[in-house]
């Protein structure tokens, strides 16, 4: 694949597919029609993609940090599994303070209404691998849901007991502190949602407050400005009449 191909990634949405397919013809006129074929098939990402896409090329650090936080809540996950629960609140914390300033970030750029569909993707990113690639690159292609809680594929971690009775019990306490810890996570996601959806209503509102303010002030300014004027002239022409 071209490098200018990763480019066509970083443009505007409504100039992805004419500077696609720009550069698909002119690949052909080099003579490259492997190239030109594989640019062709590019997709057009949605606009939640895009947004993210726009935020992981300016921002990669901080899509960096998403991704350590979600590799941090995968690794308490698999302590949770062997029954240590302790650090899944630190984590999932961690990981949801990260997608906010994600949201944050993109929500201007994907539009009203896009917060929901960008938490999913973010969060599908922190514990995917393949889409946590595609983030970093700056090249999602489209919104992400995620499947479940991240746990796919998580090794066998049940301690072996000598006695069927003792594997078993140990089996219960694990799934208990599993389900759990799920459910604290989940919890807590919930609720960093809320608060993320009231900041960002009390930062709208707190725009709109500033703009209504600095539009008393301008007309105050003009009020001054025309009593002024007006002070002027009746001193003007109380000296004509001789006051």
């Amino acid at each position: 694949m071209p490098d200018r191909a990763e480019d066509l990634y970083g443009l505007p949405l409504d100039e992805f597919t004419s500077a696609r397919n720009a550069l698909a013809k002119e690949l052909t006129k080099q003579g490259d029609k492997t190239a030109a074929a594989e640019v062709k098939k590019l997709p057009k990402p949605s606009k939640v993609a895009w947004a993210l896409n726009q935020v992981a090329r300016r921002q990669p650090d901080e899509v960096d940090l998403l991704l350590q936080a979600g590799e941090a809540l995968r690794e308490a996950q698999r302590r949770a599994l062997e029954g240590d629960a302790s650090e899944m609140r630190t984590a999932a914390r961690a990981e949801q303070d990260q997608v906010n300033r994600l949201v944050e970030a993109a929500a201007p750029l994907a539009g009203t209404g896009a917060e929901d569909r960008l938490r999913a993707t973010l969060r599908a990113a922190a514990t995917d691998a393949e889409a946590g690639a595609r983030l970093r690159q700056g090249r999602l292609l489209t919104d992400i849901e995620t499947s479940g809680f991240g746990l796919e594929g998580l090794p066998d971690v049940a301690p072996r007991a000598v006695a069927a009775d003792e594997g078993a019990a140990a089996r219960k306490e694990q799934e208990r502190a599993h389900r759990e810890a799920v459910r604290e996570a989940e919890h807590l996601r919930k609720q960093a949602d809320i608060e993320g959806n009231r900041a960002q209503r009390m930062l709208d509102e707190a725009e709109r407050a500033e703009a209504q303010a600095k539009d008393a002030r301008h007309k105050a300014l003009e009020a001054a400005e025309r009593a002024k004027e007006a002070y002027r002239r009746a001193e003007e022409a109380a000296a004509r009449a001789g006051l």
